[in-house]
């Protein structure tokens, strides 16, 4: 069975004590954030943090968004930037 992402009833969204939730999950990709503002101007900006492309994705482009993986991939990303969550 295929899932497709504009088709929920494709999507497990079984949860065990064991497992945990099986369903879709969100991508976390590593980025900045920052508000400027100057009198009434004010400028949202986000930069997508990239690195090498993987072996998958070589063919497409040489760069690709820095994924994380992991709660310790997002904790290491936020310690570095001496960020607390909800500060991200």
């Amino acid at each position: 069975m295929h899932i497709k992402i504009d088709e929920p009833d494709s999507w497990d969204i079984s949860y065990d004590d064991n497992s945990g939730w099986k369903g879709v999950r969100l991508l976390y990709m590593a980025g900045l954030y920052n508000i400027w503002q100057d009198n009434d101007c004010i400028m949202y900006s986000y930069s997508i943090i990239t690195m090498d492309s993987n072996s998958t994705l070589d063919w497409l482009h040489h760069r690709m968004p820095a994924i994380l993986n992991t709660e310790m991939q997002i904790e290491m990303l936020l310690v570095q930037y001496n960020l607390t969550t909800q500060m991200a």
